[in-house]
C-alpha cells in the first residue's frame, strides 16, 4: 500500500507539467519534483471576492516558494503561499461577464500557474475555473397530469464556493403573465428545496387546474447580490383511453362497453330511439347529459377526454339510467364501477368515468327501425 501511495504521488508530481520556454521553465517530461493542484475549480456568481485554494505535492526536501497566476497570457496575481497550500482572490479574475457580448453571468476562466520550487526550478499548470449560478433547478418537470399521484418532483439547489448565502425566497405564479406570490416557510433542506408534485399543492393550495401552467421561482441573496432560477410545469388533463365505436338497434339490442358480447349487455336499445341500463348487469352505470361550456362543441369536448372535468360534470348533473329521444351530437358522461385486481391480486372496485357521444341516428326499413351509432371512451382518475 505504501509503495502504491508513493507511486501515485510521484505520478501527480510528474504528469501534466510542461514548459512553454526551455530557457525560462524546466523541460517537459522531466522529473520536476512538484505539482500544484487547484482545489476550487467551480465557483458561483456570488464568489466575486473569495479566496481560491490550491495545494502542493512535492518531493522530499522541496517546497513551493511562489506561484504566479496568469489569465489570457497576462499575470493577474501572486498566490499567498503558506506551507503546502496557497490562495489567491477570485477578484483578480476580473468581472464575471462571459459570452460574445459579455452579457452572460456564467462561463469560465482559463488560468495558468507558474510555480517556483525551492531548488529554483519552475513548472506550469493549466486550469479552468467554472463560474455557475448560485441557484439552479437541478430537476424539472415539463408537465404533470392533474391530480396524478405518480412521484414527480422539482428540485432547486443553491451553491456557493466560499461566499455566504444570506437569504432564500420561494414564489409561485399561475401562467406566464401571472404575478409571483411568496410561499411562506419553504422547506429547504440545507442547499436543496424539493417540491413533490404528487402532493397536489398546485391544486389544493394554489387552485390550479388542467390547462394551467405553474411557475416556481427561487431567489437567493449574498450581500447586495441576487440570483434567481425559474421553472414551469404544465398541468395537463388526465385523459381517457382511446375512442371506440358502438351501435344499438332492433337487430343488435344490447351493448357492453368493455365486453362486446351481444349476450352480456350493460345497456339495451329502447324504441323509438334510446337506450336503458340493464339493471342486473349495470355495475352502477348512470348517465348525465353534459352542458357544454361556451363555444365548445361536443366533438371538441369528446376529443379532450378530460376525466377530472367529466367527473365534475357528473357530480353537478342529474343522473339517469334511461336515455330517450337521442339525436346526433348529444354527449353524456357516464359513471360505472368495475371490479379489478390490485397489485396483491385482490378484487377492488374501481370507479370509471366515460364519455358517450351520439355520432348518428340512422333510419332503416321505411322509417320503422332506428340505429343508434355512438363513440365512447373511459378511464379512471389516478389515485382514486
Amino acid at each position: 500500500m505504501k509503495n502504491n501511495i508513493k507511486y501515485l504521488m510521484l505520478a501527480a508530481i510528474t504528469v501534466g507539467l510542461y514548459s512553454c520556454d526551455d530557457e525560462d521553465y524546466s523541460l517537459a517530461g522531466t522529473y520536476i519534483g512538484g505539482n500544484t493542484l487547484l482545489s476550487d475549480t467551480k465557483i458561483s456568481v456570488f464568489d466575486i471576492n473569495e479566496d481560491l485554494s490550491m495545494y502542493f505535492i512535492t518531493a522530499d526536501g522541496l517546497t513551493v516558494d511562489a506561484v504566479e497566476i496568469s489569465k489570457d497570457g497576462s499575470k493577474i496575481a501572486d498566490a499567498i503561499v503558506s506551507g503546502e497550500t496557497a490562495v489567491f482572490s477570485s477578484s483578480t479574475l476580473g468581472d464575471f461577464l462571459f459570452g460574445d457580448d459579455l452579457d452572460e453571468p456564467t462561463g469560465s476562466f482559463d488560468v495558468n500557474f507558474v510555480s517556483t520550487l525551492s531548488n529554483g526550478q519552475t513548472y506550469i499548470n493549466d486550469y479552468t475555473i467554472k463560474v455557475v449560478k448560485a441557484i439552479t433547478a437541478s430537476e424539472k418537470q415539463a408537465s404533470v397530469k392533474y391530480l396524478d399521484t405518480t412521484p414527480q418532483k422539482i428540485v432547486f439547489k443553491s451553491f456557493s464556493n466560499n461566499s455566504t448565502i444570506d437569504s432564500k425566497t420561494f414564489e409561485w405564479k399561475k401562467g406566464k403573465n401571472g404575478t409571483y406570490e411568496a410561499i411562506t416557510n419553504p422547506a429547504f433542506d440545507g442547499s436543496k428545496l424539493t417540491i413533490q408534485l404528487n402532493e397536489h399543492e398546485y391544486a389544493t393550495t394554489y387552485g390550479l387546474v388542467a390547462m394551467d401552467t405553474l411557475y416556481y421561482r427561487v431567489t437567493v441573496t449574498s450581500g447586495t447580490m441576487t440570483d434567481s432560477e425559474e421553472t414551469s410545469v404544465a398541468i395537463v388533463a388526465q385523459e381517457m383511453t382511446s375512442s371506440n365505436s358502438g351501435m344499438l338497434s332492433t337487430a343488435s339490442p344490447q351493448f357492453n362497453f368493455t365486453d362486446h358480447s351481444p349476450n352480456n349487455g350493460e345497456v339495451i336499445y329502447t324504441s323509438p330511439v334510446g337506450m336503458t341500463v340493464i339493471a342486473e348487469a349495470s355495475k352502477g352505470l348512470e348517465f348525465v347529459p353534459i352542458t357544454l361550456p361556451g363555444t365548445t362543441t361536443a366533438e371538441d369536448y369528446y376529443a379532450a377526454g378530460d376525466i377530472v372535468d367529466a367527473k365534475d360534470q357528473f357530480a353537478i348533473g342529474t343522473s339517469m339510467t334511461a336515455l330517450t329521444d337521442l339525436e346526433k351530437d348529444m354527449i353524456f358522461v357516464y359513471k360505472i364501477i368495475r371490479v379489478e385486481q390490485n397489485e396483491d391480486d385482490e378484487d377492488v372496485n374501481q370507479t370509471y368515468y366515460g364519455l358517450l357521444k351520439i355520432t348518428d341516428i340512422i333510419t332503416t326499413n321505411n322509417n320503422v327501425n332506428k340505429e343508434i351509432n355512438f363513440e365512447y371512451k373511459e378511464g379512471y382518475i389516478i389515485g382514486e
